[in-house]
């Protein structure tokens, strides 16, 4: 019986966080940080929550009109970061205290700026490529078959 509540539950959360999960994060990325802003003026308190809750809806509504390039962004990101810390095994191996250091003195060896330049071409270029050839749920093929990685026009990606 818990198996068969697992996998109902499991199907369900995933159909909730699929549709609202960006939202949901917009909007409690937003109102966390005009809470933090906030908190330092001198208003009364029911103004401050009128203006941390106005910002989360905003937050909230931005996320869901950008939850396909937020998505794309998010993804890119964390494979270039991904990627760079797997380079960075082969070109340099600064330990989590040299890195401190580094950041604390302001005196970064070039190699770490080459990672960090890095890391931001490939998240750009990671993001155009899955904002141009991967569709998502906007395609009626992937949506009636339930791949989300199918390329948008078998075209655009072979060239015939």
């Amino acid at each position: 019986m818990s198996l068969i509540a697992g996998i109902a539950f499991g199907i369900l959360a995933y159909r909730f966080l699929n549709n609202w999960a960006i939202t949901l994060l917009g909007a409690f990325v937003a109102g966390t940080t005009i809470f933090f802003i906030v908190d330092k003026m001198d208003v009364p308190d029911y103004v401050k929550f009128i203006i941390t809750a106005v910002g989360a809806i905003l937050g909230g509504y931005f996320g869901r009109k950008g939850d396909r390039y937020l998505k794309a962004g998010g993804t890119a990101l964390l494979g270039s970061c991904l990627l760079m810390q797997g380079i960075s095994f082969y070109v340099t191996t600064p330990d989590a205290a040299e890195l401190q250091k580094q950041v604390r003195d302001q005196d970064f060896d070039p190699t770490v700026i080459g990672l960090i330049v890095g890391m931001l071409v490939f998240t750009a270029l990671g993001t155009f490529v899955q904002l141009k050839y991967f569709v998502g749920d906007i395609a009626e093929e992937a949506k009636s078959s339930k791949d989300y990685t199918r390329a948008a026009n078998e075209k655009d990606l072979h060239g015939w």
